[in-house]
């Protein structure tokens, strides 16, 4: 059960058990037969497998048998009722990080591996925009650092030609 989460396990477990359950006390049919040749199948109820349901002392019974069909029906309902349970309380929602390439479970903020924000995640898209507003605040501080020092530079220069000294730039 790798890859599964708590609840997903319980479920499949509760599951195994009822299918169990049904399978120690499957439902039972019995065939009647009346005077004068007449017969009909109908249900019983439900008995321990070893153990087939007793007689009915009104009717003449021939026999009992295990109704496969509706106990086939009830595994079918349980395994469907489990397999929905499953899907629906699946948290692996896992998608890839597009800088790193590895995968982000859904429930994270970050990626684990290079910390850029999920962005399938809500609070990541605002994390996220914080940190290219960040990123771009960071940019425009280094190139207003880089235009005033190549204005300090043209300044200067200037300051040393006007006192007659020349610098090649």
């Amino acid at each position: 059960m790798k890859g599964l989460n708590e609840k997903q396990k319980k479920i499949i477990i509760i599951g195994i058990i009822v299918i169990g359950l049904m399978s120690l006390f499957p439902p039972w049919t019995h065939t009647k037969k009346f005077r004068g040749g007449i017969s009909i199948q109908g249900p019983v109820g439900y008995s321990f497998i070893f153990i087939p349901p007793k007689k009915i002392n009104q009717v003449i019974s021939y026999g009992f048998k295990l109704d496969v069909i509706r106990l086939f029906v009830q595994w079918l309902i349980v395994l469907m009722a489990t397999g929905l349970g499953v899907f629906i309380t699946s948290t692996k929602k896992i998608k890839e990080c597009k800088t790193c390439h590895q995968h982000i479970p859904y429930n994270s903020i970050v990626c684990p591996e290079c910390n850029n924000p999920n962005p399938f995640k809500k609070e990541s898209f605002l994390l996220s925009q914080l940190i290219q507003q960040d990123q771009k605040l960071v940019r425009q501080k280094k190139d207003d650092k880089i235009k005033k020092h190549e204005r300090n530079k043209k300044l200067n220069n200037h300051r040393l030609e006007a006192g007659g000294f020349k610098f090649a730039d």
